[in-house]
């Protein structure tokens, strides 16, 4: 398949070296529009968190400043063609982050070439725009969201006392739900399940609900550990957001039997990651000094890169 970032007949384009190692074939590589400050910052997130994703194209409006970008970031593609960055092979998902009157263009072309895209807020710069855009990746249908963990809390509590309003859906379900209902319209019609403890409230429960534009399921529990994450289906693809909250970003079971990519293979290494992931040796912070020590006299690149992520 023909490159769009190394074609003939698209614009200039310039070809680093690259320092970083190999894009392995479990990669997910972005593109990014744009080159501003929150461009800078996104490619810095990429690189400090657990997961194998990296920014493999950089677009700008001109050359110029796209080259500056990829030169500064060690970015192997930049060009001054938006659609030539959403169409190349070399790229899994599209990060937008232009001028708020050029999201819906650039939204579309990322569509269009097949590929997931991340907006930069505003999402859009009216509702007009905004529904074109979602129209554009097909028909919404489901969701489906879980918030559980098997922390078994002290019966004394009072997110086990039936009499304080305590259980799993009221402490936990909540809040998928109120994402649900955010996503798929409000609720028109419900039905729930539950495993009830011996206080007397729900311990586990399930909830299926039908919404003004789709249907929803939630699972809470303070049994059972689930994945904690949600997924918004249609008729075109899936939208799945993996772990919203702050944790080791890996699936860990008894005895290791279940891994995902980036897992850390024991407790040093969880811990090693914690420290990380609040500025340590090797995170958000290591990460802005080393780049900073690019561009100022004086500062020891080697030092630097001491602290590099492997990503």
């Amino acid at each position: 398949m023909r490159d769009p970032l190394s074609s003939a007949h698209a614009p200039a384009v310039l070809r680093l070296p690259q320092p970083t190692p190999a894009v392995s074939m479990t990669t997910f590589r972005w593109a990014i529009l744009g080159t501003g400050v929150v461009s800078r910052n996104f490619l810095l997130g990429l690189r400090s968190s657990a997961f194998d994703a990296r920014v493999t194209a950089v677009a700008s409006r001109t050359r110029a400043n796209a080259e500056r970008f990829a030169r500064a970031f060690r970015v192997p593609h930049a060009s001054d063609s938006f659609e030539a960055a959403c169409a190349s092979p070399e790229v899994d998902a599209v990060y937008v982050a232009t001028p708020p009157a050029a999201h819906e263009t650039h939204a579309l072309l990322a569509i269009s070439a097949g590929k997931p895209v991340l907006l930069e807020k505003p999402f859009a710069m009216n509702a007009a725009s905004a529904r074109r855009i979602t129209g554009a990746g097909g028909e919404l249908r489901a969701f489906a969201g879980s918030f559980s963990a098997a922390v078994r809390p002290d019966a004394g509590t009072g997110i086990l006392r039936a009499a304080s309003g305590g259980g799993a859906l009221t402490y936990r379900g909540v809040y998928p739900l109120s994402l649900a209902c955010l996503v798929m319209g409000p609720v028109t019609e419900a039905h729930a399940v539950a495993t009830f403890g011996e206080t007397g409230v729900g311990e586990d429960t399930i909830v299926a609900c039908r919404h003004a534009n789709g249907v929803s399921t939630i699972q809470a529990g303070f049994r059972t550990d689930a994945t904690n994450d949600f997924r918004i289906m249609g008729a075109a693809g899936v939208i799945h957001v993996e772990s919203p909250i702050p944790s080791v970003p890996a699936a860990l079971q008894a005895g290791g039997a279940r891994r995902s990519a980036g897992t850390a293979q024991s407790s040093q290494e969880i811990a090693v990651w914690r420290k990380d992931w609040r500025g340590g040796p090797g995170g958000p912070s290591a990460w802005c000094a080393d780049e900073a020590s690019e561009r100022r006299p004086g500062v020891s690149q080697a030092t630097a890169t001491t602290t590099r992520p492997t990503n």
